[in-house]
Formats: structure tokens, C-alpha cells, sequence
């Protein structure tokens, strides 16, 4: 892997990265479920 180099610099900078991958995922799994949610609300009853 060409990751090496990147390793060897201070983790807090992946950290942050991470911390806002998570972030980025999380809001969107809940939008994706109001979403859904509201389709399926259109679609159902």
C-alpha cells in the first residue's frame, strides 16, 4: 500500500478525517431514512 508514508505523520489529523467520515455518514443514513420514510408514507396509505 502506498500508505505508508502517511502512517508515520501524528494520527490526530486521521482522527479528524475519521471523526468526519462518520459524522458525513451517520447525517446521511438519517436523511436517506426520512427519506424513505416519507415515500413510503406518499406511496402507502
Amino acid at each position: 500500500m502506498a500508505t505508508d508514508r502517511q502512517q508515520q505523520r501524528p494520527q490526530q489529523r486521521r482522527s479528524n478525517v475519521r471523526t468526519a467520515l462518520l459524522l458525513a455518514a451517520v447525517v446521511g443514513v438519517i436523511y436517506l431514512g426520512f427519506i424513505i420514510r416519507a415515500i413510503w408514507q406518499g406511496t402507502g396509505t
